[in-house]
């Protein structure tokens, strides 16, 4: 009898020894947790230097105004920064080939031999994005590439190739007193696309650009604007209206507006030296 409970419990010791293995295959292990993802608008958000939500941005040769007045939910994060990575692609003074042509274009048929003349001036932005609200976008001009003097709008050219005209757009224009060169313009918009933005004289006709709803708005302003004369007083003393040579394009692709200048700061100084060497031979 003892022998046979000894042989049936160590039948079952060897059972339950076997049966250990067996079990640790099938028990899980416990996986760590992964965290979880953040994206860029989530993970970070924007302020300004006092802590409090950023309503103003400040990059190389722009600044953005995200708050000017209006009374709204707070700006989403994710827009703000795609509005920056869009201002900051700005390009004073580009344009292609096709555009320049469109420019000489109306500078011609307004009676005007070049873009500056006209104060057509570009400005191109890479990128797209629809607001819910204004914001205010100012913008560098190099310096000598847009003369002042009068009185100008704001245009864009969109995708179908059409031109808009930005009655809304609240343009300002910031000038040094001392050249009469534009160093500064600001305006107000809830939308860009890539494409050229760009200035001309109040009293530019651009029906023919234009789409249906900026005709009227145009002919409406023209019918107002006043313009003044601008003029550079030479080293002489005497006074001499300022000219420029006309923007022709040199190549493939964009064209800047610097080589405008140039040639126009070029044309100023043989005025200056044609007009002292008659003031010396009416001495003589």
């Amino acid at each position: 009898m003892r022998k046979l409970i000894t042989v049936l419990l160590t039948a079952m010791l060897v059972a339950s020894l076997l049966a250990l293995p067996c079990s640790a295959k099938t028990s899980k292990r416990k996986e760590p947790k992964k965290p979880k993802k953040t994206t860029a608008t989530t993970s970070a958000r924007l302020t300004s230097p006092d802590g409090g939500p950023m309503v103003e941005y400040k990059g190389d040769g722009f600044r953005i105004q995200f708050d000017i007045g209006e009374t709204k939910a707070p700006f989403l994060d994710g827009d703000k920064r795609e509005v920056i990575k869009i201002v900051s692609s700005v390009q004073p003074g580009r344009m292609s080939e096709e555009e320049n042509k469109m420019f000489t274009d109306i500078a011609r048929a307004n009676g005007m031999p070049d873009l500056a003349s006209a104060r057509i001036y570009p400005i191109h932005f890479e990128g797209h994005i629809k607001l819910d609200r204004n914001i205010r976008v100012h913008i560098d001009i190099p310096y000598g590439e847009l003369d002042g003097g009068y009185d100008i709008n704001l245009f864009c050219i969109k995708e179908d190739g059409t031109v808009e005209y930005l009655k809304d757009a609240e343009l300002e224009v910031f000038a040094n007193g001392n050249t009469g060169y534009i160093e500064r313009i600001a305006f107000i918009t809830n939308e860009f696309s890539t494409s050229t933005y760009f200035t001309a004289r109040k009293e530019c006709d651009l029906s023919k650009y234009l789409d249906e709803g900026s005709v009227e708005a145009s002919k409406a302003e023209m019918t107002t604007a006043t313009t003044t004369a601008q003029v550079t007083t030479m080293t002489d003393g005497t006074s001499s209206d300022v000219t420029t040579v006309e923007n022709k394009p040199s190549g493939g692709g964009s064209i800047p507006m610097a080589a405008v200048v140039a040639a126009a700061l070029g044309g100023v100084a043989i005025g200056v030296f044609a007009t002292v060497a008659i003031m010396k031979r009416k001495k003589t």
